[in-house]
């Protein structure tokens, strides 16, 4: 994939569902004051909420996705979608996270946020298969859509699309598919946010917890 030029961004935001005027966080909750400030200080901000840096998040993000495609791969039938390429991209899905943080203004919260993207649209398409031919656009289309309904400063489509590597038409039909599917449903409650973060890293303690006693007990014998 190319290096992308400087960010473009663009004015169009999603606008909540009819009736309901609220951001994914309450304005006055602790979430949404720590994260509607600029990139440069998105970093303090990424480890006071989650404990970890932009870095090591992406990695424990990666390692989870990495966990569930391998579950997808191993479904004989997938239904073939936007979202799924012929044959999976030759790039890592942490090596494309990597990519997609290093050229958006993305604040970090996004990638957690477009977790919960995923298990919805998994739950409203049964017949839907995340696997490496599909995780990659997923990727892309559910953090570009967090982005969107989220931050305050976000990119516009066709410069997600040169960081995706697909095309503009194929980004904007991404977005319209992804919305479909997702039923439009992309509010996140406080305590929605508050269990998924919880859920991710602790079952990313508890790996590393359990490597450091395989590696006492190796050191002992």
């Amino acid at each position: 994939m190319e290096e992308p030029r400087p960010v473009a961004r663009s004015n169009a935001r999603y606008s909540a569902p009819s009736g309901r005027e609220k951001l994914p966080f309450d304005s006055t909750g602790y979430v949404s004051q720590q994260l509607r400030l600029s990139q440069k200080a998105d970093d303090k901000n990424v480890e006071e909420i989650f404990g970890v840096g932009p870095e090591d998040f992406i990695s424990v993000f990666a390692d989870l996705l990495e966990a569930i495609v391998e579950n997808g791969d191993l479904t004989q039938r997938q239904d073939m979608t936007v979202f799924h390429n012929a044959v999976p991209p030759a790039i890592s899905i942490h090596n494309y996270l990597q990519r997609i943080l290093k050229f958006t203004l993305c604040s970090s919260v996004c990638y957690l946020i477009s977790m919960v993207y995923l298990d919805r649209i998994v739950k409203l398409n049964p017949s839907f298969t995340i696997s490496s031919k599909s995780i990659h656009r997923l990727i892309l289309t559910s953090v570009m859509t967090a982005a969107k309904f989220f931050d305050e400063k976000f990119i516009n489509n066709a410069y997600f699309a040169k960081v995706g590597g697909v095309t503009i038409a194929e980004m904007n039909n991404l977005e319209k598919e992804f919305l479909n599917m997702i039923g439009f449903s992309l509010h996140v409650s406080p305590s929605v946010f508050a269990q998924y973060r919880k859920e991710l890293f602790f079952d990313a303690q508890m790996d590393q917890q359990l490597m450091h006693m395989s590696m006492e007990e190796i050191e002992h014998h």
